[in-house]
Parts: structure tokens; sequence; C-alpha cells
């Protein structure tokens, strides 16, 4: 038990842990169990320091990181648990801890193209030209197969009235990769053998060539699907107010317009609002927790920013306590367990430092 007097050596330090539903922070479904990545480090390092501080823990749920930037330096707080990203103004006003996991700064918005858009562009794009090719190819080739080999309907017990069409469904039919027949019912004269090489080496590149045209057109179109750095410029984005993540987007040239709302209001008011904004600028881990089968999240990179917990800036021994608490915390890949707890494989880059 620790005694008044070792108590009193003790330094008390307020810290506010910042509670949200995503998987940096959350709260049991009770409202009494504290957890995810953020303070699931906390407590180790909070364990580690317990001999020298009293940490009196207060917790909430505050969307305005620079409120919180400000309240820590007015003395309000001398420690926040949040993921803070490092920018130019907030370092004048309050300390910086080391590392503590990755963010990704994306775009959470409504799809740019519809579904009858999508069909309109799967079509244009990669059903059209290369059907027209095919039946093109496939009836010259199908007219040299049969002048070579006039008598194939019959190895296909087919009826005269058919051969010219059983020819060609035979042609095309080794354009889409499957040549059986093209084999199987040849009458195996020398013409005929050459004439069918010559089709099936066709149909095996051109199967090939197809392959590689329709992945790099569905890659285009995914593409054109979501925003970019190349295509956000003099786009009008919403930001929580007090988001570090705004200023980021706005290296690319994009608008950013702050509202003091929550992500939940800013969901409602951007779908009303849906011709004036192209979506809302989030950190990836408050994006993917407010997907719905309407919103998406941005698969094109923006940037990365490495997350930070802040201190009171007459707090430097704190600080470097802190630091070197969590260097063995981090080498150890206690930090990188923790993290790869709350979110996917996919994400997993983010839980390295």
């Amino acid at each position: 038990m620790v005694t008044e007097f070792e108590k009193t050596k003790k330094k008390v330090i307020k810290v506010f842990v910042n509670q949200g539903n995503d998987s940096l922070s959350q709260v049991s479904a009770d409202g009494k169990e504290h957890n995810g990545v953020m303070y699931d480090i906390w407590k180790l390092v909070k364990e580690k320091l317990n001999n020298k501080y009293i940490f009196k823990e207060e917790f909430g749920e505050m969307s305005n990181y620079d409120k919180m930037v400000s309240d820590t330096a007015a003395g309000k707080y001398d420690l926040i648990i949040a993921p803070f990203s490092l920018t130019k103004e907030r370092f004048e006003k309050i300390n910086y801890t080391s590392n503590i996991i990755l963010g990704k700064i994306t775009i959470l918005h409504l799809p740019k193209l519809t579904i009858y858009q999508q069909i309109l562009s799967i079509y244009d794009n990669i059903v059209k030209g290369p059907l027209i090719i095919l039946l093109i190819s496939g009836f010259i080739l199908a007219l040299l197969l049969y002048y070579f080999e006039p008598k194939r309907y019959i190895k296909a017990r087919a009826k005269d009235k058919y051969a010219w069409r059983r020819t060609l469904a035979t042609v095309i039919a080794s354009l889409f990769g499957e040549a059986g027949f093209l084999s199987e019912n040849s009458t195996l004269s020398i013409p005929g053998l050459l004439i069918v090489l010559f089709i099936m080496i066709f149909a095996f590149f051109f199967v090939m060539l197809l392959q590689a045209y329709v992945t790099d057109k569905v890659i285009s179109i995914n593409e054109n699907n979501t925003y970019t750095r190349e295509n956000i410029k003099n786009q009008v984005l919403l930001c929580p107010e007090g988001y570090a993540v705004g200023k980021f987007m706005q290296r690319y040239g994009a608008k950013i317009e702050y509202h003091n709302k929550t992500i939940k209001e800013l969901k409602e008011y951007y779908i009303k609002n849906k011709e004036k904004y192209i979506g809302i600028s989030l950190d990836y881990f408050d994006a993917i927790n407010e997907e719905t089968d309407d919103l998406v999240t941005s698969t094109s990179p923006f940037g990365y920013s490495k997350m930070k917990w802040i201190v009171n800036k007459k707090y430097n021994t704190l600080l470097e306590d802190i630091n070197y608490t969590l260097i063995p915390i981090h080498f150890n890949l206690y930090t990188y367990r923790i993290c790869k707890k709350y979110v996917n494989d996919h994400d997993a880059r983010l839980c390295n430092i």
C-alpha cells in the first residue's frame, strides 16, 4: 500500500483520455471498460510510470483536436491520450511525445459514379471495343478455317446446312480460351492442321492481350470512381473543426470547409449537400468506422502522419519519461501487437513505427 508520505513525493498528472467509437479509442457496451489502440498502449506506459506519478484520468469524447491542444496549453490537462498529428501551430503551444502509430489521410465520400454510370463505363471501356475486335477476328478466321477444312461439320456430327455456323462458333469459342473443338474436329489435312495451329496461336495471344486490356481498364475505372491527389484541386471538402487533416489536404489544392460538428453530423450534412461537397476529409481510422453501404473511403493515399500524444510544455520531465518508456514498448513489438488487435491485415502497415 502506498503511504500518504509516498504519495506526496509523486507528481499528480491530469490526463484526458479521448474516447470514441473507432478502433483508436473505444468504450465497452456498458460504458465502463476503456480500450482501443491508444489507451491499451497508454496502460503499458502508465504501469511503468506509476512509481513516479499519480495519473488522474478523465474520460470523454471531444472531436475538436485544436481545443484539446488549447486546453493542455492552458493547464486544464497535463497529458492527452489521443491521436494527434504534428503541426507548426500546435507545436508552438504544446509538446508532442514520440510516435505512437501511423495515421493515413483519406476522404469519406459517396461513389463518384452511380451504378448505372459504372455499367455504362464498363460497357464503353471494356465490353464494346474487345467485342467488336472479337467478332471481326472470329469472322475472318472462321472464313479461313471453313475454306481449308470445309468438312469439319462431319466430324462434329452436324448437318451440312449448319457447317458454317459450327465453324464460326468454334473459332469464337477458341478466342475466349476454349479451343477443344478447334483441334478435336480437325480433318487432319495438312492445310487444315496449319490453319488450326495458326488460330490456336492467335487465340492464345488474343486471350492474353484481352486479359491485360480488361485489367488495365478495370483499374482505370476504379481510379476514376475515387478521389486522388490529382483530381481534388479546387474541390470542396468538409472537415470537423480542429482536425489537422484538412490542412494536409489543402496541399493538393482542395478547398476545406470546417464545421463545428461531430463526424456523424457531418455525414448527414454532406449527404444533404452532396452537390456542393465531394466528401469529408478524415483520418483513416475515423473514416473506416463511418463507412456505410453508400459512403466509402478513398483508396488513393493522400499521405501518412505520425500519431502522437500531447504534453503540457511545463512537464518536460514527464515528456522524457513517456518517450523513454515507449522505446522498449515499440522495440518489443507491444505496440504492433496491440494495434493488430484492432485493424485488419490490409491496414497492418499503420501499426509499424
